[in-house]
């Protein structure tokens, strides 16, 4: 036989009342971690896009220095559009330079060299005019061409402006709109 159960006693009031403050408690903090993210994620996304944009910057620099160190040696001359960033990129020593960080797949080259520079003598009156390296949107080793294929919209997006990375004889680079550098 079986010792009968006690009846179930109802719980007290400050029991209940206990109960429902861990529920509140609860959801409270839920409620509060949800605020936090909504504030904190656009934050971290807009760091995440200026980092991505300060990479490609200084990467499309880095060719751009390995690319007039490469003229400097070769008696002031830009190297031959069909094989550029071979002989740049012993000067680079990082291949994934020449991959845009803008772009989620990698390619072997996502900038290209200005093909009417090839082989031609490095000029003095070449300045922050001459574009020598762009973006582009042939992605393949050793890519050069006109500014046609600049990407339309640009890679690289600020406020309501595309962009483009686009670095010049002088040596500087910088982000251009699309119609600023077909100028």
């Amino acid at each position: 036989m079986r010792p009968d159960k006690p009846p179930a006693t109802p719980l007290s009031p400050r029991r209940r009342v206990n109960g429902l403050l861990v529920v509140v408690g609860i959801f409270g903090g839920i409620l509060f971690c949800g605020v936090i993210s909504a504030i904190l994620f656009p934050v971290f996304f807009q760091a995440r896009i200026a980092a991505k944009r300060s990479s490609g910057l200084t990467a499309i620099q880095t060719i751009t220095t390995g690319l007039l160190i490469y003229a400097t040696e070769n008696d002031e001359r830009y190297p031959l559009a069909q094989d550029w960033q071979d002989r740049v990129g012993a000067r680079v020593k990082d291949p994934s330079l020449f991959q845009s960080p803008a772009l989620s797949k990698p390619s072997p080259c996502d900038v290209a060299f200005r093909a009417r520079l090839s082989g031609r003598p490095k000029m003095a009156e070449e300045t922050e005019t001459t574009v020598l390296l762009f973006d582009s949107t042939r992605q393949v080793r050793n890519a050069s061409g006109n500014l046609d294929s600049l990407p339309k919209p640009g890679r690289w997006r600020k406020g309501c402006v595309d962009q483009n990375l686009v670095a010049f004889a002088d040596g500087s680079a910088r982000f251009s709109a699309t119609n600023e550098v077909l100028l």
